[in-house]
């Protein structure tokens, strides 16, 4: 049986969409789906990339994913984005004549702004909300706020992650020699200063990069949902036919710190970052826990 390694068992290209330093690769799924019917419906708790979500959509399978991490919702939704010429004609249209716009959020109170200056945050927004409106969005709400993560279509979630690709090539020289971990940035001068010319050049670099990736053809839809615990997921009892995940390491790989600059993206705050990160199983610090949190959850319409 294959092993859950990323290297060279990875078939299709839109794993590749997204760097994840955890994760398993496409042959450790389809070796598992052998033993599985076609008719059966699918289940990861802890979905994170969305290789098992990925994989099932392509081979037909109807699958259910989640994730406490936002951003890895996302990530999971981009992948089962399948890139069309006239999509692509679309947001470079939109891109190449979209001006600097009067931004989503007060620079002051800008997650954004711990690795970029105010301006750099200001054209970022403003190229955020290019590409919502693109695909019908409207809303001046930052993304934490838009309805809800679940809401947003795998295209859209896809523009998304081309941006966290741009974001994280703009701040590696915050990275560490920890490959989970990102500093934030000492002093004024240490931001990051781009101008929005630049920043909507080099996102469309990236998108033209990123969309040749997302070309599998997808047979059925994925459920991806955003969950505040894995242990009270709400489905309807004897739904699921088997199971096809890889928990997530205890206190060996922050998670929340891996996409932290993503989660600035779409809007948490320190306060609010701080909340998720410690409801992950991966973080390295301890807190205590409130036990009366899990008690009663098992009920007759939930899969603990």
């Amino acid at each position: 049986m294959a092993t859950p390694k990323l290297a060279n068992g990875n078939y299709y290209d839109n794993s590749r969409v997204y760097k994840y330093y955890a994760g398993y690769s496409d042959r450790f799924v389809i070796n598992q789906l052998t033993e599985i019917g076609k008719d059966s419906v699918l289940l990861d708790p802890w979905n994170g990339s969305g290789t098992t979500t990925l994989v099932a959509s392509i081979c037909g399978y109807n699958c259910y994913g989640y994730d406490i991490n936002p951003v890895m919702v996302l990530v999971a939704k981009a992948k089962l984005y399948c890139s069309i010429p006239e999509d692509d004609l679309e947001i470079s249209d939109a891109v190449s004549k979209s001006r600097m716009k009067k931004h989503l959020v007060d620079t002051d109170k800008d997650p954004l702004c711990s690795w970029f200056d105010d301006d750099t945050a200001k054209a970022i927004r403003s190229l955020e909300k290019t590409l919502r409106v693109v695909c019908g969005n409207f809303s001046d709400a930052l993304m934490r706020l838009f309805a809800n993560i679940d809401a947003a279509s795998p295209r859209l979630a896809f523009y998304y992650v081309v941006l966290f690709e741009l974001l994280r090539d703009y701040t590696s020289s915050f990275s560490t020699s920890n490959p989970t971990w990102i500093k934030v940035a000492d002093d004024q001068k240490a931001k990051i200063a781009k101008t929005y010319s630049e920043i909507s050049r080099d996102y469309m670099a990236c998108f033209k990069r990123l969309s040749l990736l997302v070309t599998a053809p997808i047979k059925t839809d994925s459920t991806i949902i955003h969950t505040g615990d894995s242990r009270s997921i709400q489905l309807t009892d004897q739904i699921i036919d088997g199971a096809i995940t890889s928990p997530p390491y205890c206190t060996r790989i922050d998670y929340a710190i891996y996409t932290r600059v993503e989660l600035a993206l779409i809007g948490y705050d320190s306060s609010e970052f701080n909340s998720v990160r410690k409801q992950m199983i991966g973080t390295p610090t301890i807190h205590a826990f409130d036990f009366s949190v899990v008690q009663g959850q098992t009920s007759s319409n939930t899969l603990t």
